[in-house]
C-alpha cells in the first residue's frame, strides 16, 4: 500500500499512535495534543502526489511497473488522436504504450502507484485531462493536473478496511510529506480535537 519511509518526518506533524478505523475510511489516532481523525483517501493522495512530484524532474518515467499481461485499451476516435499526440508525455509519466490500430492500444507499463485493476480507468482519466487542457494550458500546469488525477484515482478509497500495520504505515508516510495537513485539492487530511475540547464536551471542565 505504502512504501517504507526514509529521512526525517515533518516537524510540524504530531507523533501519532493509531487506535482504529471507523466507517472503513477514517483513522482514529492519539497524540500529546489530543485526538486526531485522518481521512485515509486524502492522506494517501497527499503521499502519492508528493512521490510523483519528487520524481517529476526527468525521473518520473522510471517510476513504472511492467504489466505481466499487457492490457488492450479500446479507444474512441478522439481518444486515439489524443493518445497519438501525447505518447512522449505519457511515457514521461510512466506509461508505456504501443499503438495497436486507430481504435485500440496495448499498455505494457503504468506508473508504479497505479493499483492493479485500475490501469484502464486511470489512463482514460489522463487522456480526458489531456483533451481538456491540451493546447489551452501551459505544459507545467497540465502536468500538475495530471499528477493530481493519477494520485487521486490511485489513492485508497473510503470503504477499504486497513490492518493495524497499514494504519501505522499510512500515518508514518503522511508525516514525511512536505504538506501533511491537506490533500492536493486542498481538503484536510487531519482533524484535531484537543484534550481540552474533549474535557469540555464531557463536562469535565467549563
Amino acid at each position: 500500500m505504502v512504501s517504507p519511509v526514509d529521512g526525517k518526518p515533518n516537524p510540524t506533524f504530531p507523533l501519532l499512535e493509531p487506535l482504529g478505523q471507523v466507517y472503513n475510511g477514517y483513522l482514529i489516532a492519539q497524540g500529546e495534543a489530543g485526538l486526531f481523525l485522518l481521512d485515509q483517501h486524502a492522506a494517501h493522495e497527499r503521499i502519492l502526489y508528493e512521490k510523483l512530484q519528487h520524481t517529476k524532474g526527468g525521473q518520473l518515467g522510471r517510476e513504472r511497473q511492467n504489466l505481466l499481461v499487457p492490457l488492450t485499451l479500446e479507444l474512441s476516435p478522439r481518444e486515439g488522436e489524443i493518445l497519438e499526440q501525447n505518447l512522449s508525455l505519457l511515457r514521461d509519466l510512466g506509461f508505456r504504450i504501443a499503438e495497436f490500430g486507430p481504435r485500440s492500444a496495448i499498455v505494457h507499463a503504468v506508473p508504479t502507484i497505479v493499483p492493479q485493476g485500475q490501469e484502464k480507468d486511470i489512463l482514460r482519466q489522463v487522456l480526458a485531462e489531456l483533451e481538456e487542457g491540451g493546447g489551452k494550458k501551459p505544459l507545467a500546469d497540465l502536468l500538475q493536473e495530471i499528477i493530481i488525477t493519477i494520485s487521486c484515482h490511485s489513492a485508497l478509497k473510503v470503504g477499504k478496511k486497513l490492518r493495524g500495520e497499514e494504519m501505522t504505515a499510512l500515518i508514518a508516510q503522511l508525516a514525511h510529506t512536505k504538506n501533511p495537513f491537506t490533500c492536493p485539492h486542498g481538503r484536510p487530511t487531519v482533524i484535531h480535537i484537543s484534550a481540552g475540547e474533549l474535557e469540555k464536551r464531557f463536562k469535565r471542565r467549563n
